[in-house]
């Protein structure tokens, strides 16, 4: 079991490969496919269920934010306009997420395409801007918060030559939700920013395990 995790973890935290890992781990390139994939499908299948006032902005009341990505994938196969993002000028798959002050990801939607995500546009009125400049104030601007402490510690799913639509056997939805509670694993044991930024404790892995974190 301590060894599926582990080649699990080495796999999901590099940009590597099956015939690196053969030679690293001393395990075929079947083995090693199939003890990543089952593994996150167990914890997946475990444990899924779980993926501010006072710094001057609008709302007195805020208890999350909304965070969003957009996560490059390999050229499909076939469709190739249905994936295109319009926006990044590649093939891409968008994801949202609700972050707590605790650092914690408590809501991880997605994957969806462009034109499912973008469902009105138009010119911010006056105060929208307003607001949003009021919002910012108390968001976290590090790039190793929400979801992009996902692809910092995961490297893996910023390699968008392993992101193949239809052809990973996990799901590319169900892998990044995985990614998202291991990310939150790693907070419980080592913290965030965001968690220091606001001044609110992670819970520990204990509690958020068995969902009162």
């Amino acid at each position: 079991m301590q060894l599926t995790l582990v080649v699990t973890l080495w796999r999901l935290s590099r940009r590597t490969t099956l015939s690196r890992d053969k030679l690293f781990w001393g395990l075929s390139e079947s083995k090693v496919c199939e003890v990543f994939n089952l593994t996150k499908e167990a914890i997946h299948e475990r444990r899924g269920y779980l993926a501010i006032w006072d710094r001057g902005a609008a709302l007195d009341r805020c208890w999350g934010f909304v965070d969003g990505t957009t996560r490059a994938i390999a050229r499909p196969w076939c469709m190739q306009r249905l994936w295109r993002n319009g926006w990044k000028w590649k093939h891409a798959l968008k994801y949202q997420a609700v972050d707590t002050p605790d650092g914690i990801i408590r809501r991880l939607w997605g994957p969806m395409l462009e034109h499912t995500y973008l469902c009105s546009r138009g010119v911010l009125t006056e105060a929208h801007e307003m607001f949003n400049t009021s919002m910012s104030s108390f968001v976290p601007r590090d790039r190793r918060v929400g979801v992009g402490k996902i692809v910092t510690l995961w490297p893996y799913v910023d390699y968008a030559k392993k992101q193949q639509v239809g052809l990973s056997a996990c799901g590319l939805g169900k892998q990044y939700a995985l990614l998202g509670f291991l990310t939150n694993w790693h907070s419980c044991f080592c913290g965030n920013s965001t968690s220091k930024y606001f001044g609110a404790p992670t819970p520990r892995l204990q509690s958020y395990l068995q969902g009162q974190g």
